[in-house]
């Protein structure tokens, strides 16, 4: 992202700062009182599935924007679609690892996303090499089969955890 948008609008570190600002008061937002409601309102599994997909459709538009205004606003929603994942995300891997490993599997899962944060930029600045585009598409195309597994597998085992009767 610093590499597009210091090309595309010829930013310097100053202003790349601000915009990484204004990305991380969203997040704070979006995890200090966003998030609690939409977990309510909707159930882990949903929102896990759909902030996916949202992630995923605002990185294939990012290339696209053509002016600074649309790009804060998909930025915006960039930010609060990731940020909205993690803590259903992490909520689920709780309550689905059996009790006695659950600290093993959310050290692995965290592990995992460390792995993530290291190795993510490299391959995204080596498909950006490429071409401009294609770090954003993959990682979009990526992120939205995720989304779309997530609501396979995790939406379709709560409604049938929703219709098992006790008898």
């Amino acid at each position: 992202m610093p590499l597009l948008l210091a090309k595309a609008y010829n930013y310097d570190e100053t202003r790349l700062g601000f915009i990484f600002s204004y990305c991380g008061v969203v997040a704070a937002f979006t995890q200090g009182g966003l998030i609690g409601f939409l977990v309510k309102k909707f159930g882990d599994a949903r929102l896990i599935s759909i902030s996916l997909i949202v992630v995923g459709v605002s990185l294939a538009l990012m290339p696209l924007v053509g002016n600074i205004v649309a790009l804060m606003v998909l930025l915006g929603v960039f930010s609060a679609a990731s940020n909205i994942n993690r803590t259903p995300t992490m909520g689920q891997i709780s309550v689905n690892a059996p009790p006695g490993e659950q600290g093993a599997t959310l050290g692995i899962a965290q592990s995992a996303g460390t792995l993530a944060r290291v190795f993510g930029p490299t391959y995204a600045t080596a498909l950006y090499g490429v071409n401009t585009n294609l770090s954003f598409l993959v990682t979009a195309v990526l992120t939205i089969l995720g989304g779309v597994f997530a609501w396979r597998f995790l939406v379709s085992a709560e409604k049938s955890k929703s219709h098992d009767y006790p008898v």
